[in-house]
């Protein structure tokens, strides 16, 4: 069972959430000790409230996701993971993440908070409007970079905020476009 919800938490989108440790590599702290602990616990937080907000998008996709080939052998899909046990792993993930931000400050909480509630609208409704789905997919990855130089007390400059929301922007629009290309293979195959 604990193999079957470390697969649901996807540690393989983990990654995405090195964004974090953005402004303390351009500032130059990363190998500060204290700097690069809390950054590192807000890169846990992330990891962590992303892995629910996942169980939650597959508990609510959960019949859409049986009738997809590449979605069907998720745990929560295939029923590996009952329902009532993935929203008790959603709610421990967001309680634990949660808690690290909050001894982290107040503002990586609250942005963290922010970045969870989005995305479970954007599970329910906002992932169905256009460029409202890649805005928000957008602000997790600001989301990322400013919680990462807030835990690290790091004074943002104006051009790190736009490099951070144009690459962002970028980033969100190559996902729709690999997304909307792997539709035109399978519907033209």
């Amino acid at each position: 069972m604990l193999k079957k919800i470390f697969i649901e938490m996807r540690p393989k989108q983990w990654t995405k959430n090195a964004f974090v440790y953005s402004a303390v590599l351009f500032n130059g702290s990363l190998f500060q000790p204290e700097k690069f602990f809390v950054t590192t616990e807000i890169f846990i937080a992330f990891c962590l409230v992303s892995s629910g907000v996942y169980f939650f998008n597959d508990i609510f996709d959960v019949e859409q996701d049986r009738l997809n080939p590449d979605k069907c052998d998720r745990p929560i899909a295939s029923g590996a993971i009952d329902i009532k046990s993935a929203y008790f792993c959603a709610s421990i993930l967001f309680f634990i993440s949660m808690l690290l931000a909050y001894q982290v400050n107040f503002n990586c909480f609250l942005l963290l908070l922010a970045y969870a509630v989005i995305n479970i609208f954007y599970t329910v409704k906002l992932k169905h409007i256009v460029i409202v789905d890649v805005m928000i997919i957008a602000f997790g990855f600001v989301a990322r970079a400013l919680s990462g130089a807030w835990a690290a007390d790091i004074f943002l400059t104006e051009w790190f905020i736009l490099c951070v929301m144009f690459l962002s922007l970028f980033l969100a629009l190559g996902k729709r476009r690999h997304e909307l290309n792997d539709k035109e293979t399978q519907g033209g195959g």
